[in-house]
């Protein structure tokens, strides 16, 4: 998906009376020289058919004959690009560019940050028919070398004056020098603009071009060996330049023959490096080719300020309503799972931390670096588990956030149907969309209606008046709070629910001061799929708090199960006596040691309920315990973290 770029492009021409703006825009239309013409000629519009450019262009004169300052000044605030003329014979009107227009567009245009133009502004020397002939160039416009060298000295000063002067053209109206040439330039510099890309003062490509270059090679480089086989090369061509065909051997030689001559260490083992890729972009621009590079940029979502565009990045989730949760689709699990397996050379299913950051590609915005990276008690190697576990936790809680990562990583460029050894349906389509990344469940009014759910990953609550209960489940296997617990997976019975597959649990430890604060939210209603009531059976001030709490979930709401820690009920407790008029499923005992099969037994119960959203009684529910104790059975992921106060 490429990002968008300008629909109308506007074309002003500024300068002295007499210097030939009218008589340039007269040759353009009829394609020859016209002698006589008005003061100013009325606005021109270009269709994007005449160009073969996705925007319409408009080409304004000016005349301060018959327009005031104030006219012209309005028309320097809607202009995509301004083309400043002078006379060949007029050396009046070469001063006033430096003395009265470039202040002029600076005081009425929008500026930049150093207080110049924010668009790109062209200098002509027109008449040049009329000028020095030893003077005139020969040369074609933004073209370099010794013929150029005339012009450029005789522009150098100004230009190196207001930095936002791209280029200086040559044109004669008389001569139809260079005419369609310059609208062509003027309309290419706002389309594919050098100023983001490229430094003129240094002659390289500034910061923000070297990493946006960066993170297309790193996509490019499917295998992750830090360069770009043939194959690779390919497939960025054809990726890249719609309707293009593959590279023939010898074009593949005769590309890598002038990186091999240009830039040490372009190339390695007849591969092309990071280095080397960056050589040919900044060679394309150089020789007057911007678009080449654009196309590539904007081919990987960028804009013209190299920032990733928001509806490529970022696009509305669609039907997402606030009892709606989100996924991550199988399409994201698949290309996660990809890249992964892409880094991990080893097949070990797991990488070090440096690793990682690397598959991350310098992401900074990455939201989940910490769950990543945590370590078991073994060594520092993230589990593919974890790492994948870890994208799933914030799909449920940052899916904007993911977007933007897997927009960062690739996702939504066609070279991740290259990653998969047989490409899929989905991946046909060039241009998918990063929003193909969540999956929006169906709203859980819907699923209590018809008593049925296919969501995967569900949310539980944690209540209890004694922390030290909750602090054995959510440090549970030595993970800390907030982290993604690795490996002792829990289990539930395969019984009716085989078909389900596997489902993830992500619990959150509500303090016991917001308690019923939580309860009565909104959000107890619409994102808690089961609340978990833990007390001590001996403790009867803690089980009446745990039944208040239950008595005020919302009708419908969250399942519910009680986790009773510590010695067993004697039947006549007070929860035991709750449960059993309340005709809902008995309390799950626990030890207070918090074994590793006690714990898994409590997930076991509350992702049992949380599948089961119609709230049936303990009667029709009848199964669980056989279910619980089965031999076959269907792992889960707990995802488990600390939830957070709200501001």
């Amino acid at each position: 998906m490429a990002a968008n770029r300008p629909k109308d492009v506007r074309i002003l021409l500024l300068g002295d009376r007499g210097v030939g703006k009218t008589s340039i825009i007269k040759a353009l239309i009829r394609n020859k020289f016209v002698s006589e013409v008005p003061p100013r000629s009325p606005d021109v519009t270009v269709p994007p058919e005449m160009t073969l450019k996705d925007a319409t262009t408009y080409i304004v004169d000016s005349c301060l004959r018959v327009q005031d300052e104030n006219e012209i000044a309005a028309e320097v605030k809607k202009a995509s690009v301004v083309c400043i003329l002078y006379a060949a014979d007029d050396q009046e009107s070469r001063e006033h560019v430096s003395s009265f227009w470039m202040p002029f567009i600076r005081q009425h245009g929008s500026t930049d940050s150093s207080g110049g133009a924010d668009f790109p502004v062209i200098l002509v020397r027109n008449k040049s028919d009329l000028g020095d002939p030893s003077s005139q160039s020969k040369s074609t416009p933004g073209g370099s070398g010794e013929e150029n060298t005339a012009l450029i000295a005789e522009c150098w000063d100004t230009m190196e004056k207001y930095k936002e002067i791209v280029t200086c053209v040559e044109c004669s109206a008389k001569q139809m020098k260079h005419v369609p040439e310059l609208f062509h330039y003027s309309l290419n510099s706002v389309l594919y603009p050098t100023t983001p890309l490229y430094d003129l003062d240094v002659h390289s490509l500034k910061e923000g071009a070297v990493n946006a270059l960066g993170r297309v090679f790193a996509i490019c480089d499917i295998n992750k060996d830090g360069v770009l086989d043939d194959d690779e090369l390919n497939q960025f061509q054809t990726s890249c330049f719609q309707g293009s065909n593959v590279l023939a051997s010898q074009e593949l030689v005769k590309v890598k023959e002038v990186i091999g001559e240009n830039v040490q260490g372009g190339l390695l083992s007849n591969k092309v490096t990071p280095i080397g890729f960056l050589f040919l972009n900044q060679l394309f621009i150089e020789r007057g080719r911007p678009e080449t590079t654009w196309a590539v940029l904007r081919r990987f979502g960028y804009d013209d300020h190299l920032h990733l565009d928001k509806n490529y990045a970022c696009p509305q989730l669609s039907q997402l309503f606030a009892d709606c949760s989100t996924e991550l689709s199988d399409d994201g699990v698949q290309f996660l799972s990809q890249l992964f397996d892409a880094f991990d050379k080893s097949e070990s299913g797991a990488l070090k931390p440096a690793k990682i950051l690397e598959l991350l590609n310098n992401d900074t915005s990455f939201p989940f670096e910490q769950e990543l990276c945590v370590a078991d008690a073994n060594n520092n190697d993230v589990a593919k588990n974890t790492y994948l576990n870890s994208w799933r936790l914030g799909a449920l809680d940052h899916p904007d956030d993911v977007m933007r990562s897997l927009a960062h990583l690739g996702y939504s460029s066609h070279l991740r149907t290259a990653m998969a050894p047989a490409a899929t349906p989905s991946d046909a389509d060039a241009d998918e969309s990063v929003q193909t990344a969540i999956h929006v469940t169906r709203r859980r009014v819907i699923d209590w209606e018809t008593r049925f759910t296919a969501r995967k990953v569900f949310q539980g609550w944690v209540f209890s008046t004694d922390t030290a209960h909750t602090d054995a489940l959510m440090h549970r296997n030595g993970a800390c709070d907030g982290l993604v617990v690795r490996g002792g997976s829990a289990s539930i019975g395969q019984h009716e629910m085989a078909a389900a597959g596997t489902r993830w649990l992500k619990l959150a430890r509500i303090p016991e001061a917001e308690s019923l604060i939580a309860i009565q939210s909104d959000d107890c209603a619409n994102k808690c799929d089961v609340a978990v009531f833990m007390y001590s059976p001996d403790d009867t001030d803690a089980m009446h708090s745990m039944i208040e709490l239950h008595e005020a979930l919302p009708k419908p709401g969250p399942r519910s199960v009680f986790v009773g820690v510590g010695a067993a009920p004697s039947g006549s407790d007070v929860v035991t006596k709750y449960c059993k008029t309340r005709r809902i499923e008995a309390a799950v005992m626990v030890g207070t040691g918090a074994a590793a099969d006690d714990l898994n037994t409590v997930l076991q119960h509350a992702v049992a309920a949380a599948m089961d959203p119609c709230g049936t009684t303990a009667q029709q529910r009848s199964w669980i315990p056989y279910a619980v104790g089965a031999a076959a059975v269907v792992a889960i992921g707990c995802i488990i973290y600390q939830r957070m106060r709200k501001q």
